[in-house]
Order: C-alpha cells, then structure tokens, then sequence
C-alpha cells in the first residue's frame, strides 16, 4: 500500500491501480498469548505488524494521511522445537551461534565497507564464504534475511546487495 501512495504521487510516470480484498488497511497478522513463566513473555504476534521504525514509509504514508503511528519494538520468532528462535527472550539455539551471530554483524558492516565486491553474490553462497554453519545459515541468517527483506524462500538465492 505505502508503494501503491508513492507512485501515485507521480501521476505522469505510473498509473497505479491497488487491489484490496477487505474494506480496510491490515493483513493476517493477530497476537497469540503465551505461558509467560515458560517463555519469558506474555504473548507473541503473528504474522507482520508494522509500525518500527523499518516500516518507515508506511508510516511516513499514514502521517500524509493524517493518521499518527507510534513505532513499536519489532518481535519476532522464527522455526518450532528445537530450531525456535525470537528476539523477545533467549533461546538454546541463539546462545548456541552467538559467536556466529556476532560474525554476523560484523560481516553485515564489513559488506556495506565493499559493498562493490559482494554485490552479486547470493546470500547462501556469501555465508558459505565466510564460513558460516549450515545450522546457522538455515536457521538463523536466511529467515531473518527474508523477513527484513520481503523475500520469502527464495532468499538464499538473492544477491546480497540489499542486505548493506
């Protein structure tokens, strides 16, 4: 939708037609309640709800519009058993990769330095490069990928470019 206000603001170069299913703005995304005592959390969202500060346009469009959006701490939680993972509390498998997740950030700042030479590079075959775990590649670096990015499953094959 934010994409949809943005080029309509220039008539001259799109003609933009948006189709919505519902009579009002919103997805799939609702809010489950959770044992806090189990999961150090009352309650997690599913699905995606914006309003961080990532969502900056869509916020940006509702202001336009006349509607105030207060950003909120983005929480997510990715995979089941095992391989569950959230930013919201600590996990087995995130205490598992930490050193692996600190490489992450720093390979995330070392891309944008040289952004020239990664480029291209898909992401599976840029973490391979940097000799990151199957596991972590799987688990934690491409579903993150793919939620900051919109792209879905076919992450692995994207070039790395839009991560810097």
């Amino acid at each position: 939708m934010s994409a949809a206000h943005h080029l309509s603001n220039h008539p001259e170069k799109f003609d933009v037609t948006l189709i919505e299913a519902t009579d009002y703005c919103g997805g799939q995304a609702f809010s489950i309640p959770l044992d806090k005592e189990k999961h150090g959390a009352s309650w997690f969202n599913q699905g995606v709800q914006g309003g961080s500060y990532i969502f900056h346009h869509t916020v940006t469009m509702f202001a336009r519009q006349g509607f105030h959006a207060d950003p909120v701490k983005l929480q997510v939680s990715f995979g089941k058993d095992d391989n569950f993972w959230t930013n919201v509390f600590p996990t087995e498998i995130l205490a598992k990769h930490q050193s692996e997740i600190r490489r992450m950030v720093f390979l995330m700042k070392f891309m944008r330095w040289f952004e020239i030479f990664f480029a291209l590079l898909p992401l599976k075959l840029l973490f391979k490069l940097f000799l990151f775990s199957e596991e972590f590649i799987n688990v934690i670096a491409l579903p993150m990928t793919a939620l900051f990015l919109g792209t879905g499953n076919g992450i692995q094959h994207r070039p790395s470019w839009p991560v810097t």
